[in-house]
């Protein structure tokens, strides 16, 4: 697939606001490339949300978002920021000024949202790994949909500084990969983990027991994105206890405020 950023062939990457930025080369991410979602600010370029008037009416960032860099810092080259739904305020991975990225996995349907173009471009190949933000799925949605892995830690584990925010009760920052060959890296310890979650198994191989995955996650978010000291405990997202005695009520509370908290971030 001969492609050059931003101009792919799945409709994945943003042309009106592109910015490429290499990583340090250095590190256990040299030689990957990554995508990040365009509600992350990268110095000297526009964050355009989806949304075409957002684009037009905020000025270029002057910094780059802390999960971007540390990504960098690992070594990897940043190839572009990605499309997303419009203000990330959907699941389907439409957007009707931008289009609609390809899922290369399931051709003629929908890739998901809202991180969808970050979804659409580790899925057909255009980068090893992509960043995404996830309120309430937009990063577990467009991974299901394009047979990806991705993950949601919890809550607060990852720096959300330079992100455009939604609902900052809920917002977190994810990602997404496919490939499971991690054996071929050659590598061992903290790369291991890293390379483990930015090129993770697409077809349903899982080359650690399912108990390992905490430890590779408090390898990967505290060597890369986050603080070394953070500790996740299993692959899914620590959850805080329900205290009204039926989930089915904090599910419905969680969507009030929410809710309230995005149309305060909009206005």
């Amino acid at each position: 697939m001969n492609w050059a950023a931003p101009n792919d062939p799945l409709g994945a990457f943003c042309r009106e606001n592109h910015i490429a930025v290499k990583g340090s080369r250095r590190g256990p991410l040299a030689g990957l490339a990554f995508a990040a979602k365009d509600a992350f600010e990268i110095a000297g370029a526009r964050t355009g949300f989806g949304q075409p008037d957002w684009l037009r009416t905020h000025e270029p960032a002057t910094d780059t978002a802390d999960a971007v860099k540390r990504v960098l810092a690992a070594g990897a080259d940043m190839t572009g920021k990605t499309h997303c739904d419009e203000l990330c305020y959907s699941l389907t991975g439409e957007n009707v000024h931008f289009g609609t990225p390809v899922n290369v996995n399931a051709p003629g349907l929908v890739p998901g949202g809202s991180s969808n173009g970050s979804a659409a471009a580790v899925a057909g190949g255009l980068v090893d790994a992509a960043l995404g933000t996830d309120t309430g799925g937009s990063v577990r949605v467009p991974e299901c949909f394009c047979g990806l892995f991705g993950i949601r830690p919890s809550h607060d584990r990852i720096s959300l500084a330079g992100v455009v925010g939604q609902a900052p009760s809920f917002d977190t920052i994810g990602w997404f990969a496919r490939d499971g060959d991690l054996i071929a890296r050659g590598t061992n310890g903290v790369d291991a983990a890293l390379i483990f979650f930015l090129q993770s198994a697409a077809q349903g191989v899982c080359p650690l027991p399912l108990h390992k995955y905490g430890e590779f996650l408090d390898f990967f978010i505290g060597g890369v994105l986050g603080d070394s000291k953070i500790k996740l405990h299993g692959f899914s997202a620590n959850a805080s206890p329900c205290t009204d005695g039926d989930a089915g009520v904090s599910f419905r509370r969680s969507f009030v405020l929410g809710d309230a908290e995005k149309r305060g971030a909009y206005e």
